[in-house]
């Protein structure tokens, strides 16, 4: 059990859609993994308090629902990576935090990969949401969805 993180393509074709899965069935939409995470507890807190809900006194609700994240707010997160300006979130199952700065070689290896797989990976999800205006991609909407559990 823990901190479980998913970006997924979201490409929505509607009812009477032209396009069909092997069994001949319409298919109204469809998902495709962009990225997954393991307890990077400070993308997650990320995530949530700058894009998720808020309740009454504008404080973010963390309720494991789906976030939707258009190109500037991915563009946001990018920079944010860059700029090492994410803070650590805590909670039940969260893990420790990445640190591409550590003293400790180890770590330091571990979150400069994890760096240059969140750079990577959010720079897909952009390519993706970028398909939308080409006719060979065709299709009613195409969004980027958050979404954690634990």
């Amino acid at each position: 059990m823990g901190l479980d993180m998913y970006l997924s393509g979201k490409k929505y074709y509607g009812y009477g859609a032209p396009v069909q899965n092997d069994d001949g069935f319409e298919i109204e939409e469809i998902h495709i993994k962009l990225g997954y995470w393991r307890k990077h507890n400070a993308l997650h807190g990320y995530i949530v308090e700058n894009f998720g809900p808020k309740d009454d006194d504008g404080k973010a609700i963390d309720n494991c629902e789906d976030i939707e994240l258009n190109v500037e707010n991915i563009g946001k997160i990018i920079e944010a990576v860059k700029n090492d300006d994410m803070t650590p979130t805590t909670g039940f199952f969260f893990g420790k935090a990445y640190d591409r700065h550590s003293k400790d070689p180890e770590e330091a290896k571990w979150g400069q990969d994890q760096y240059e797989e969140d750079l990577a990976t959010f720079g897909k999800a952009i390519a993706y949401l970028a398909l939308s205006g080409q006719p060979e991609h065709k299709c009613y909407y195409r969004s980027v969805i958050y979404r954690a559990s634990w």
